[in-house]
């Protein structure tokens, strides 16, 4: 008979690691999640025991005004004492504009930007009579202990979703109020837009012959945008600046070769589900590349052969031959890139996180390195987590000062040939817009994001989720 239980104390949870990471190759688990020292190193690095705010660590706060990571949980489901099910989870104290006390949240061990999907390792014979244990379980702590719980980024190709979404439906009958939704971003003029919006306003302009009004005020527009003195804290700015390209979009003819742009940069002001792009690899270059646009295809080919020709070239890097500078130049790169805008490391312990992350992966066998050489130095990096079938595409970073290479997506590109020298059948290119992901690919998935509690007198779930992720209605 399949049971599962809770485990807090960190020596028990250490004793079963193994077990869980034995469960996770059984299965054929793909996922960095499922590998147990992944949440477990997220939880050593970010924890607030010692009193800190979690933003103050992870250099950004995704639950309410402000939350702190209390407690690190890992739940088992167990069959004649084998281990066939675990989740790593993470209780939170979440601050809530209006609310006087502190609310009680129970997710997933990791967060979006770090961990882009998350999911239940489960041992598939068995898949929902473990699925119904754990959450049973999980149901009797919520109506005990907390507020909310909170599975996120679970991916829309996981065979644990028709179970869970079964399970869902049942407690909600049994008094649970529970919410499924496709896991999506926050729409408007926000960081995360900004990119895409000027990227899709250029291309209208581009279309466009006329010198109408509208048009003229879009390139007003988008120099504001694009403005380094740009501040999108204030509440009123990011209003007037939607309803700024609002009334522009209104006022643009609605001709065919303007619709998709207008089509693009309305869902953008308008929360839209997360997209992950995706590569599915053939066994060889030449069909990959047959897959690509003309133009893509005539670009590469030229970027490469002139990177080549000036003396630049490629290194690849295996888990064993990884040392430790190969793992700062990498961070560094990806920080010189970045600077303060990146999304993953954003302060002294998300690089700590990092540095042990690659030495931890890299001691699996998971981790591969990628650099481009130019000017007798390291000038590109990418860092892929290689789970067979599948590689992920994990952190790049580039000098700036070499951009007209192109050399982040001929990086990139290598990356993807490499995978398919080595048999992977996919290429996950990660969570959120990119143009420069689009380049490879159009194929993407979205993922699924629960909630659930047994209170009815909570504040708007906007309120708990105020950054990037949206989890409240489309009409809100």
């Amino acid at each position: 008979m399949i049971k599962s239980r809770i485990l807090t104390d960190r020596n028990e949870i250490e004793k079963v690691m193994p077990a869980c990471i034995d469960l996770a190759v059984e299965s054929g688990a793909v996922l960095p999640f499922n590998y147990m020292h992944f949440p477990f190193l997220w939880w050593d690095h970010f924890n607030n025991i010692d009193n800190t705010l979690f933003s103050e660590k992870r250099g950004e706060n995704f639950l309410g005004v402000q939350s702190s990571l209390r407690t690190f949980f890992l739940i088992i489901a167990e069959d004649n004492g084998k281990i066939v099910g675990a989740a790593p989870l993470g209780e939170f104290s979440v601050k809530v504009a209006g609310c006087i006390n502190h609310l009680r949240v129970l997710s997933f061990a990791g967060d979006h930007q770090l961990m882009p999907y998350q999911d239940f390792l489960v041992l598939p014979s068995a898949r929902e009579d473990i699925l119904v244990s754990m959450f049973d379980n999980l149901l009797e702590m919520l109506k005990d202990h907390y507020d909310f719980l909170v599975f996120s980024c679970i991916p829309d190709n996981s065979l644990n979703l028709k179970f869970i979404q079964k399970i869902v439906s049942r407690a909600t009958r049994q008094g649970v109020i529970g919410q499924e939704k496709i896991t999506s971003q926050r729409g408007g003029v926000l960081p995360w837009t900004i990119k895409p919006l000027v990227f899709y306003s250029k291309k209208l302009l581009a279309k466009s012959h006329k010198n109408s009004s509208s048009l003229s005020d879009l390139t007003d527009l988008i120099k504001k945008l694009e403005s380094k003195t740009l501040s999108l804290f204030f509440p009123a700015t990011r209003k007037s600046l939607k309803t700024e390209m609002i009334n522009i979009l209104n006022r643009i003819d609605d001709e065919p070769s303007f619709l998709n742009e207008k089509y693009e940069i309305k869902k953008l002001l308008s929360p839209s589900p997360i997209v992950y792009y995706y590569v599915v690899l053939p066994s060889d270059h030449e069909t990959y590349f047959m897959s690509l646009s003309r133009k893509t295809r005539q670009d590469f080919r030229r970027y490469k052969k002139r990177f080549e020709k000036q003396g630049g070239y490629f290194e690849k890097i295996s888990s064993k031959k990884i040392s430790n500078k190969d793992i700062n130049d990498y961070i560094s790169l990806h920080l010189l890139r970045w600077e303060k805008g990146s999304a993953s490391i954003k302060s002294s312990h998300s690089i700590k996180f990092h540095t042990e992350l690659c030495k931890t992966l890299s001691a699996h066998g998971d981790l591969t390195l990628f650099f481009a050489n130019y000017d007798g130095k390291r000038i590109a990096a990418n860092s892929c987590i290689d789970i067979f079938p599948r590689r992920e595409a994990y952190i790049a970073g580039r000098d700036p000062n070499y951009v007209k290479l192109r050399i982040g997506s001929l990086l990139m590109m290598e990356n993807i040939l490499d995978a398919i020298d080595n048999g992977f059948r996919t290429y996950e290119l990660g969570g959120g817009w990119g143009s420069d992901k689009m380049i490879f690919t159009k194929k993407y998935r979205t993922s699924r994001s629960y909630l659930l509690t047994y209170r009815s007198d909570l504040p708007n779930v906007n309120s708990i989720f105020p950054g990037y992720m949206y989890m409240g209605k489309d009409s809100d």
